[in-house]
């Protein structure tokens, strides 16, 4: 043998022989290899993980469907039988008379009623969009009068302004202005 087949047959582990199938005679090692060929013992291996997992109900993926059916049924039977045999031994309760009165129960201290309170003055209506309104207070109205008014006075000072030399660079000043800040921004 190959010495890298008998390295990587010592990592299989299959370099050892097996005790069991030593210990098997020659019809029983013959049955079990037909077994593994078959593929019965891959179920039954199968079988026994199920069981080992769900112990109550892994016989159910052995049966066909009229005997998974028949088992349904059978054990729907069983559960309403049991609802039907609890529901028998649960007690009854007994009736509960209640007293019914003769006459209008009595207050000791009746209430009166206060006349109805003036109502809460109206709010203002809803949000006029983009302009508005002429007499409405609400609080959008109120702004886009704020910026109309605005909008108005900015145009005003436009035109105020409009035939006013502008040369790039120039200052303004006041008259209280220094010499030497006029010098230091005008460059003269």
């Amino acid at each position: 043998m190959d010495q890298n087949r008998k390295r990587r047959a010592r990592g299989l582990g299959v370099d050892k022989p097996n005790a069991d199938l030593q210990a098997m005679s020659d019809k029983e090692l013959l049955m079990a290899f037909e077994r593994e060929h078959s593929g019965e013992a891959v179920l039954e291996r199968e079988r026994k993980e199920r069981e080992r997992d769900n112990p109550l109900f892994a016989h159910l993926a052995d049966l066909s469907d009229a005997e998974l059916i028949a088992e349904y049924e059978q054990a729907a039977a069983e559960t309403t039988a049991l609802e039907a045999e609890r529901e028998h031994r649960r007690p009854k309760p007994e009736a509960v008379m209640l007293p019914v009165p003769s006459t209008e129960p009595l207050e000791p201290h009746a209430v009166v009623l206060e006349p109805a309170s003036p109502q809460p003055p109206t709010r203002k209506p809803g949000a006029h969009i983009s302009y508005a309104v002429d007499g409405c207070t609400c609080d959008c109205c109120e702004e886009h009068t704020r910026l109309a008014r605005q909008d108005e006075r900015d145009r005003r000072l436009i035109a105020a302004s409009e035939d006013e030399p502008m040369i790039e660079g120039s200052v303004r000043f006041g008259a209280n202005a220094s010499a030497e800040l006029r010098q230091a921004l005008n460059g003269r």
